[in-house]
């Protein structure tokens, strides 16, 4: 008898940023927004005030406002997004200390079915802040299979 083993491995792929500015939580989601990352035509979703990060939940309206709520209570705030009219997305996790960390966990774009195309994601990840007032003071780009 002839065994087969199939071993699925995932990827862990992920940006990490340092960012500051007077404009902090909301600051760093509305660079996002006005560079091309939006929402699906079914609302946003993020998490929502007083949630655990893995409770994400779909509304109509208000983000902005949640973010400001979020940041008040010193929680991270979580917003899915995608890119421009494309279904290629993820998750950004905003704390509140202006850590930025996006987890490319829709359609994520790869150069060989399994590493992370980076150079697709960086120019509309840096280029979110390329035209605030935030600074962006460090980021990386990390990836593990």
């Amino acid at each position: 008898m002839v065994g087969v083993l199939l071993l699925l491995m995932s990827v862990d792929a992920g940006w990490f940023a340092q960012i500051s500015g007077a404009s902090g939580v909301r600051g760093i989601v509305e660079a996002l927004l006005e560079s091309g990352w939006s929402r699906k035509s079914e609302g946003w979703w993020c998490i929502p005030q007083g949630s655990d990060p893995s409770d994400w939940t779909l509304i109509q309206e208000g983000l902005l406002e949640l973010a400001d709520a979020k940041s008040a209570a010193g929680e991270t705030f979580g917003v899915r997004l995608w890119w421009e009219n494309t279904d290629i997305g993820g998750e950004f996790l905003v704390f509140p200390r202006g850590e930025l960390v996006f987890s490319p966990t829709t359609q994520r774009v790869t150069l060989d079915g399994r590493v992370t195309d980076v150079s697709w994601y960086l120019p509309k990840l840096l280029g979110a802040f390329a035209k605030s007032q935030l600074q962006l003071e460090s980021w990386e780009w990390r990836e593990t299979a």
